[in-house]
């Protein structure tokens, strides 16, 4: 079966007549008849559907006043008929109030609401002829009831066995006999529970309570929810509408905005701050000012303070005895904040540590540490040396991570050249980071040579023992015309290379094309430099052979222009150089900013 989607008809034919004075013979009910259909508008025939009917004193939205379901069938046209009030008594609706009926057929809700209307006959009950059996003339008008002395004056006597539902107790005019009618409390509407609001003697107001203890007492017995809920036409009625104040069964108290609005506080006629619809809470606003206060158990002070100033914003930090230990601020030129860290007592003195993201009139960043002798300073709106004031033999090499090092070896041994390059020595350095290392050889080299044959040795550092980069290569080589003998050669060699944090090993390496060639006394020398501050070129690939000298390219002495270009990359390099530590220091003062906030 299709879901049900629309209402077609209604036909309302029943008669109303209740209270505990309707006659027996017009029982409090009535006959409802709809037509149903399905999702293309067809009647809905000979179908079993559950029919749901409430009725509400509102056209949408509110609270049920009384529901009833019928399971029932449809017709060969697709109409139910129902009596209402057949299971569920209409007895607790009162009728003298616009009334709108809502169907849920097979869970899903007809809309909008149908409103009744009155019956042609029952609308005579408008103007009976008769009340209670007299005549409607009978009785007071309003007319008469208004004028002077008509009522229980010495000459016109109130007959109060007129009036009707009289309690007994004040049945003969005064309510000096007590009763049922005690004056000072009312019950539920269905007289369950009695007492539901009560009024003792100090006229403290009971809700649920006749022992109200303030007042207005509101109690609700168990575990259940208690709550005061205020609702108005825009909010709507039901119990997730409007402003709740309450607590819940545990005991747990609060304050619930139920729309998507905002909660706000006031004092003294003046707005203070609110919760906005996000759950934003906003202390003060943009006529009034708001400040915040945290105390500690037994202080006389506030410990954290938050309020405006002139330029912006505050926060103060006290210590035990009151003194400002901490003070976070906007800066007073309008650009970047302040925090300040005391010393002492005394507040704001230049004792302490003071954080300034605009300092002076340069909009540059600060950082003042000052002792009672001994001061530290990082002053970006300075330059050079100047920028940076450390306390004297404040740094020492042991505290400098990448301090230039050094590594060295020698020995008074001999190597013997063969054909092939080959390491005659090494030495590893062990680096902080990432920079540059010099290395420099010595050694002695003797070669025997031969009339007729020229003796040629080639010798260089390397960060290979079997390779050597083409230009690093030194030759040292005797004529074939020379004479036959044993000669001897110093031997110098040295370059710088890139090297990565850790071990970095470094080869003194030889070779020869011709004559007998050994090497003693030689030495390494390498030495870690963590900055460079001029352009540096390092050696290219390694390779095993030898190229001859003859291949290289030849160049003439230096020209001032290749003097000058080379002196304009060398600053360049530096600047650059200068820029990257600079951002290193800005980096890490950023970092201590955050761990001071912290």
């Amino acid at each position: 079966m299709r879901s049900p989607r629309s209402l077609i008809t209604a036909v309302l034919v029943a008669t109303f007549l209740f209270g505990t004075t309707a006659s027996a013979a017009v029982p409090p009910q009535m006959s409802y008849q709809v037509m149903l259909t399905d999702d293309s508008d067809n009647p809905l025939v000979e179908q079993s559907v559950e029919v749901v009917f409430d009725l509400y004193n509102t056209a949408s939205r509110g609270r049920a006043l009384w529901t009833e379901t019928h399971n029932v069938q449809t017709n060969a046209i697709g109409v139910v008929s129902v009596i209402l009030g057949k299971t569920t008594a209409l007895t607790t609706v009162d009728f003298d109030q616009p009334l709108w009926l809502e169907l849920t057929v097979d869970g899903t809700t007809l809309l909008p609401r149908r409103e009744l209307s009155a019956a042609p006959y029952a609308m005579h009950a408008a103007d009976a002829s008769e009340l209670g059996g007299t005549a409607a003339n009978a009785y007071l008008t309003e007319a008469e009831a208004g004028a002077s002395g008509a009522i229980n004056t010495p000459s016109n006597p109130l007959d109060w066995t007129m009036l009707k539902n009289v309690p007994a107790g004040i049945a003969d005019g005064d309510d000096a006999t007590g009763g049922a009618g005690d004056g000072h409390s009312l019950d539920a509407s269905d007289g369950s529970p009695v007492d539901a609001v009560y009024v003792d003697a100090a006229g403290d107001v009971g809700i649920g309570t006749t022992s109200p203890n303030y007042d207005v007492h509101f109690h609700r017995s168990g575990g259940a929810l208690n709550y005061l809920l205020m609702t108005n036409g825009t909010t709507g009625t039901s119990v997730l509408d409007g402003l709740q104040i309450g607590i819940n069964g545990p005991g747990n108290a609060f304050i619930n905005q139920n729309e998507t609005a905002t909660l706000s506080f006031a004092t003294d006629g003046k707005y203070r701050g609110r919760f906005d619809s996000d759950g934003t809470f906003e202390l003060g606003n943009n006529i009034a000012d708001g400040e915040f206060e945290l105390y500690r158990n037994g202080s006389t002070g506030a410990v954290i303070h938050g309020y405006p100033i002139s330029y912006g914003g505050r926060f103060d930090v006290q210590d035990e005895a009151g003194n400002v230990a901490i003070k976070l601020e906007a800066d007073s030129a309008g650009e970047g904040g302040r925090i300040w860290v005391g010393q002492d007592a005394t507040p704001y003195d230049d004792e302490g540590i003071d954080i300034n993201g605009s300092w002076g009139i340069t909009g540059e960043p600060a950082l003042r540490i000052n002792g009672t002798s001994r001061d530290a300073h990082f002053r970006m709106d300075l330059v050079g040396d100047s920028s940076v004031q450390l306390p004297q033999d404040a740094i020492g090499a042991y505290e400098i991570e990448d301090e230039v090092g050094a590594a060295a070896m020698q020995t008074n041994g001999f190597a013997t050249l063969t054909g092939s390059y080959a390491g005659i020595a090494s030495q590893t350095i062990e680096a902080p980071t990432a920079g540059y290392a010099l290395v420099l050889v010595t050694a002695q080299a003797n070669v025997s040579h031969t009339t007729g044959t020229p003796s040629t040795g080639f010798f260089g550092v390397s960060t290979s023992g079997t390779s050597l980069s083409n230009e690093l290569d030194i030759e040292v080589e005797i004529d074939n015309l020379v004479d036959s003998g044993t000669f001897k050669y110093p031997v110098a060699c040295h370059s710088i290379f890139s090297v990565s944090a850790g071990s970095n090993t470094f080869y003194f390496v030889g070779r020869t094309t011709g004559g007998a060639w050994t090497v003693y006394d030689y030495q390494i020398s390498v030495i870690f430099i963590p900055t460079e501050y001029g352009t540096i070129q390092l050696p290219t690939a390694l390779r095993a052979e030898a190229e001859p000298d003859e291949a290289a390219v030849s160049s003439g002495p230096l020209t001032p222009a290749d003097i000058a270009a080379e002196r304009a990359q060398s600053e360049a390099a530096n600047r650059e150089r200068i820029e990257r530590e600079l951002s290193e220091i800005r980096t890490r003062l950023v970092e201590l900013e955050g761990e001071l906030q912290g």
